[in-house]
């Protein structure tokens, strides 16, 4: 047997051993992530590190150019989470790990590898075929027959937003309940738009914007003077939508920032006459990848599954002379006015505060008869609102119906003074004339027989057309 200070000599060297291993550990285990799952590799560069440590938490993926984090009822963007997480969350994890590394471009570097290093955002269910409506607490399928079933949150499905509205989970078959009677948003339809059939569109419109499917290829424009509920039902929406973007439709600037990619809803509140922006707009109505950049990101090429509201005074100038604008619009004329001393301007807030769920039920209800008919309800006073648009926006031919143009043999004017004419005409009347290159093309279009040519006049060659205009009465 040891002597008793042998073995005391003995306790106090395993001591001092074990205090020096847990020292060692503590240093070891202070570049290790929360998670324990993730040891920092001293042979891997910092940014390697940084996308392992991501990528150890299960919880992380890549898409839009874009980090995204599953919080249980979707992949959230984590710029949602805070503005730039990935740069911030790179500089946290340099200064813990690689303080000597610390500088924009390893910064900018670790997150370039994460997006490479994280799995895909998994696929949309649009791209799928189903047809998924995420809230907080649950998610609603609504199948082919346009029934609605609970469902829950898969992770294996890239879904990146969940709606305002909460509900709680639930099994089977889910059914929307009717507007009562009494409640606040259904005496708002009432009061500012009676019809009952253009209720109807205007509810499965909602019901459509709830949706990340553009298979309907419509947007919904709203016009009046002022007063008429426009602004209210767009609060209304933009309440119940997780993510709103205010879309500057007549802006030229070529290129579209990419916080539409995750956008849910698109609302431009004021269009002006002038630029609006065709092409574009209808690219995201038909759900056509469009090119989108913000400042300082990569480029990238998506699918914009956010419906479009419109709301304007005067209507826009359109140039498209096709059907392509025309046939993706519902255009409703809101004339309903109330008196100023019985309008609640907190009406919108009042009712996402109290009747939100009534709102969704309502939206649901619409979306399952859109779903059942395959196609928006007819209503011929709306489809009659979109021609009637429509002509008036060509003024080439409200010209020439007005002055009862015609092709002649020998009679003429020349070009410029038909084009000033055409365009003192749109001046008297309050129009934006169109350029003189779409003028004459709208002309021979019209007039296939059109005759133009130069001839000897006064001493001069001017282009002359041969035609004759019966009612000149231009003011």
């Amino acid at each position: 047997m040891l002597p008793d200070n042998q073995t005391k000599v003995n306790t106090s060297n395993v001591l001092s051993l074990e205090k020096k291993k847990k020292s060692k550990q503590s240093k070891d285990n202070s570049k290790q992530p929360p998670t324990g799952f993730w040891k920092y590799d001293e042979d891997a560069s910092p940014e390697l590190n940084f996308a392992n440590s991501l990528l150890s938490e299960n919880a992380y993926c890549s898409g839009n150019a874009s980090l995204y984090h599953w919080d249980n009822w979707y992949w959230k963007h984590t710029d949602d989470i805070q503005k730039e997480w990935d740069r911030r969350k790179a500089v946290q994890f340099l200064g813990l790990h690689a303080p000597d590394r610390v500088a924009s471009s390893v910064i900018n570097s670790a997150v370039a590898v994460a997006k490479f290093a994280l799995p895909p955002l998994p696929k949309a269910p649009r791209d799928t075929g189903a047809t998924v409506i995420p809230l907080i607490g649950t998610w609603l399928q609504v199948q082919e027959d346009g029934s609605i079933v609970y469902k829950c949150p898969d992770r294996n499905m890239g879904v990146t937003y969940a709606l305002k509205v909460s509900k709680s989970p639930g099994v089977g078959e889910y059914l929307p309940k009717a507007l009562p009677e009494g409640s606040m948003f259904k005496a708002y339809l009432d009061a500012f738009m009676p019809n009952k059939d253009w209720q109807k569109v205007l509810q499965e419109f909602a019901g459509y914007s709830l949706t990340p499917s553009t298979k309907y290829h419509k947007s919904l424009m709203l016009q009046g003077e002022g007063g008429e509920g426009k602004s209210v039902f767009i609060e209304i929406m933009s309440g119940i939508h997780h993510k709103v973007e205010v879309f500057d439709v007549n802006n030229t600037e070529p290129r579209k920032p990419t916080s539409l990619a995750d956008a849910t809803l698109l609302v431009c509140p004021e269009v002006g006459k002038k630029n609006f922006q065709l092409e574009f707009f209808k690219a995201v109505a038909a759900g056509d990848p469009v090119n989108l950049r913000s400042l300082y990101k990569d480029e990238i090429s998506t699918v914009i599954g956010a419906k479009v509201i419109f709301s304007f005074n005067n209507f826009p100038l359109i140039t498209d002379k096709t059907n392509g604008f025309w046939r993706r619009v519902i255009l409703m004329r809101m004339t309903h006015k109330i008196a100023p001393d019985k309008i609640n301007l907190d009406l919108a807030k009042d009712i996402l505060k109290n009747e939100a769920a009534l709102v969704l039920d309502w939206a649901l209800e619409g979306l399952q008869r859109l779903t059942q008919q395959k196609d928006f309800t007819k209503v011929p006073e709306l489809e009659s609102s979109v021609a009637e648009w429509k002509t008036s926006q060509n003024t080439v031919s409200q010209f020439t119906d007005e002055f009862e143009l015609e092709t002649h043999p020998t009679q003429y004017r020349t070009k410029v003074e038909l084009f000033q004419l055409y365009q003192k005409y749109c001046k008297d009347r309050g129009h934006m004339p169109v350029s003189n290159e779409s003028f004459y093309a709208d002309l021979k279009r019209s007039f296939p027989r059109l005759e133009e040519k130069k001839i000897s006049l006064k001493g001069e060659r001017p282009r002359v057309v041969f035609c004759t205009l019966k009612a000149l009465r231009v003011s």
